[in-house]
């Protein structure tokens, strides 16, 4: 090898990760919430095993409570799923509304052509 080769890894440089985004942070934070919350409801879900019916229903109290908690964070995700499902649906109305009105264009028209050609038919040519 050659001493240009060589000397290349010693002049690249690391490329610096893009900054995140407040959605993308919002987001991170949420994953790691709802993985804590998750393991915290399997250790209570694995509490319950053996106890006595007044523990259960105090840990299952406490499982109702992490799952609100879960519920709250989760909602914004969920409310841009909806508006993303609307835009969606309103996309499929205009295709709809849009292909209706193309087959409405070119019956038209082929009408326009029939009735240009039946009154060409009858005409008499120019005379130059």
């Amino acid at each position: 090898m050659n001493r240009a080769v060589r000397s290349v890894p010693n002049n690249v440089l690391p490329m610096r990760r893009p900054a995140r985004t407040a959605v993308q942070e919002r987001a991170t934070r949420t994953a790691v919430q709802v993985r804590r919350q998750l393991a915290l409801l399997q250790g209570y879900a694995d509490l319950m095993e053996g106890l006595s019916p007044e523990q259960n229903i105090r840990i299952l109290r406490v499982i109702a409570e992490k799952i609100r908690e879960l519920t709250l964070a989760l909602h914004p995700f969920l409310e841009q799923a909806e508006q993303r499902a609307r835009h969606i649906e309103d996309y499929r109305q205009a295709r709809i509304r849009t292909r209706r009105l193309l087959t409405d264009y070119r019956q038209l028209l082929d009408r326009l052509h029939t009735t240009m050609n039946e009154a060409h038919a009858g005409a008499v040519p120019p005379v130059a």
